[in-house]
């Protein structure tokens, strides 16, 4: 009952932060974030089928389809924001060969662990480049009002909470299942609810 209760609570704020980015779009467009709501209806399309297909495989295939694109658009969109830093774009190129390397040595219809280890550590990595040019800045930044902050800080605290997951996947080897959901319910929330809050902040270019 109480996992019900948790999984409809993280739909809902999956969707809410869906509808705020087509329904902020106009605004969105003025910023770094102009791409992002149809990256939400990317991912609210790989949660409709999954919750509707009942197949374990295709399942896996849908989530794995999710985490290249996931790690493909942030990298693509720190790139941008961080003023198209080469050591951003030498992490995204460590991606692509950790990619290369999942889709040859394990199968597409499990989980590629390899991708997913180094794709979690590059955004964790990403996260505080990002912080640190902000500490940088000569510029005085309101970041309660800055929407690639509240991204980050989502992105940030996602990546810490599912590190741990990904590491044990390496390991063949994962805590209870109930404490993994918890983990990832908790962290989902915040991280699409965080998304809501960058949405609906002024939009600067």
């Amino acid at each position: 009952m109480m996992s019900d209760i948790l999984l409809i609570v993280t739909k809902l704020v999956l969707f809410l932060s869906a509808i705020i980015s087509f329904w902020r779009w106009k605004k969105l467009k003025l910023g770094n974030l102009v791409y992002f709501p149809f990256y939400m209806l990317f991912v609210v399309l790989i949660e409709v089928c999954s919750h509707f297909n009942g197949i374990s495989s295709i399942d896996k295939l849908l989530y794995t389809l999710f985490d290249i694109v996931t790690y493909l658009f942030f990298i693509s969109w720190f790139y941008k924001i961080l003023s198209k830093n080469k050591l951003v774009a030498l992490l995204g190129v460590c991606y692509v060969v950790s990619l290369i390397f999942s889709l040859i040595l394990e199968k597409i219809t499990g989980e590629l662990k390899i991708q997913s280890t180094v794709g979690t550590m590059i955004m964790f990595l990403l996260s505080i480049l990002f912080y640190i040019s902000l500490i940088k800045s000569n510029e005085l930044i309101d970041f309660i009002r800055l929407p690639a902050f509240w991204i980050v800080t989502g992105i940030l605290i996602f990546t810490l909470g599912y590190l741990p997951i990904t590491f044990s996947l390496t390991k063949d080897f994962l805590p209870s299942r109930n404490v993994v959901y918890l983990i990832l319910v908790v962290v989902n929330v915040l991280l699409y609810g965080f998304f809501s809050i960058a949405f609906l902040c002024p939009q600067k270019r």
